[in-house]
């Protein structure tokens, strides 16, 4: 059952920034539930007259659960270069509540959903680096990246924490959701009028272009059309040499596979375009960068004193990794063909100390549990973490074979932040003129 107006009012005096996500969950909802009462509205409305260190959390709370968006406050600041933790609880709170959900997708195209990074970072490009570095270290189970994800409150919740269910070698990485949110977050608008997807996005080029929708003259069907494109890589002359990229902080870059060897080294048919953002440019052509799509595809990693090189097919990151070609990936399966088999991967693993030591305790603890047959719930779990490290050799095993072939991914273009609808703080003042006429 939601708060009911004088239990909102009797407990949001003792609200703080170590008010539990609970409490302020319950707390957003009744509010919601409640817009519409005019001792709330008044009790508002007061509090919008003295704003100030003891009354910033109230407001925000209010602000949440009225209109579903967040007006930070000079006291609520980024934690150690992290998302402040009371608004990242409030943030929660109203993508679980449901009564906001459709103002929601409208909040999303206007206002910022991160008030503390314009507080602390005025300018747009410093604000995207910090959102991104603030996120990095992160992998799927972050309840920081499932608010990310959500695009400022677009999507609710459950639909933004079921994109990691999708993440795995057949539905590519995160690397494009990731910088996408980013911007969205730092308030380069990312939602155009193709209705957006919470998982991978379809394609970079598009996705990152706030695509319209067209109707097709031939067909009269609808298609989505990139508003935003890459810049920096118009068509060359045969035989010319691509131009120098021009990044700055806040820039998104893509890099991608020459024609001849287009795909990642995974296989199945994976193409090899990837995108990260530009946190910090050094002397020398050195950057920072913040990626997603790391780890086992999920993970948010952080690039350092990244050195741009050229190469004989255009510019790169000297750390870049690679892509392939059909004859690579079909040549490198070859080669794992036998590794398939248990007794060839343990027998490379022996010669790998760290994995050998992992797998022969394993080994162990699994004979100990099969010769007794106290616990096989047990038993199959620990089977389970063997062949988990049987996998990394695997995967240690064809990295090894993928330096011997393919070629370095190249940058292919990059995005600039202020090619994007803007977005901005929610005015107070503004938003009350809008609620609801009070019962």
């Amino acid at each position: 059952m939601a708060e009911t107006a004088q239990t909102i009012l009797k407990k949001l005096p003792t609200v703080s920034q170590t008010t539990s996500e609970a409490d302020l969950k319950a707390l957003v909802s009744g509010i919601a539930e409640n817009q519409s009462d005019s001792i709330l509205q008044n009790y508002y409305s007061s509090l919008l007259g003295r704003i100030g260190p003891d009354t910033a959390c109230q407001i925000n709370v209010l602000t949440a659960g009225l209109f579903g968006v967040l007006p930070g406050h000079a006291t609520l600041a980024p934690d150690n270069g992290k998302v402040n933790g009371f608004l990242h609880k409030l943030r929660k709170a109203i993508l679980a509540t449901e009564k906001l959900n459709e103002i929601m997708k409208v909040n999303a195209t206007r206002y910022i959903f991160y008030p503390e990074f314009v507080i602390a970072y005025p300018a747009l490009r410093e604000r995207i680096a910090a959102i991104a570095l603030a996120h990095a270290g992160m992998g799927k189970s972050s309840d920081e990246l499932t608010v990310l994800y959500s695009l400022g409150g677009y999507f609710a919740e459950k639909d933004a924490g079921a994109w990691s269910k999708s993440i795995g070698p057949a539905a590519g990485t995160t690397c494009v959701m990731t910088a996408r949110a980013v911007y969205q977050a730092a308030g380069a608008r990312m939602i155009g009028e193709r209705v957006p997807k919470v998982t991978t996005p379809a394609g970079p080029v598009i996705d990152l272009g706030v695509p319209t929708v067209k109707v097709s003259r031939t067909t009269n069907e609808k298609f989505a059309q990139a508003t935003v494109s890459r810049d920096g890589m118009a068509p060359l002359p045969a035989g010319a040499q691509p131009p120098k990229p021009q990044l700055g902080v806040g820039d998104i870059y893509m890099v991608e596979g020459d024609s001849d060897h287009p795909f990642l080294l995974r296989g199945g048919g994976a193409l090899a375009p990837h995108v990260g953002i530009i946190t910090a440019v050094g002397a020398s052509d050195r950057y920072n960068t913040v990626d997603g799509g790391q780890g086992n595809g999920g993970d948010v990693g952080k690039h350092e004193n990244r050195k741009l090189e050229q190469t004989a097919a255009g510019w790169t990151f000297s750390d870049q990794t690679k892509s392939y070609s059909s004859d690579d990936i079909k040549k490198i399966d070859e080669i794992m063909k036998p590794y398939d088999i248990e007794t060839n991967i343990d027998r490379y693993i022996a010669t790998q100390p760290d994995l050998n030591a992992n797998l022969n305790s394993l080994k162990t603890q699994y004979d100990k549990l099969i010769s007794d047959g106290s616990n096989a719930v047990l038993a199959m779990r620990i089977l389970s973490q063997m062949n988990f490290v049987r996998d990394l050799a695997r995967k240690r095993i064809r990295l090894a074979e993928g330096e011997k072939v393919g070629a370095k991914r190249i940058i292919h273009g990059w995005w600039k932040p202020e090619s994007y609808g803007q977005m901005t703080v929610p005015a107070m003042d503004a938003l009350a003129r809008t609620l609801p006429k009070a019962a």
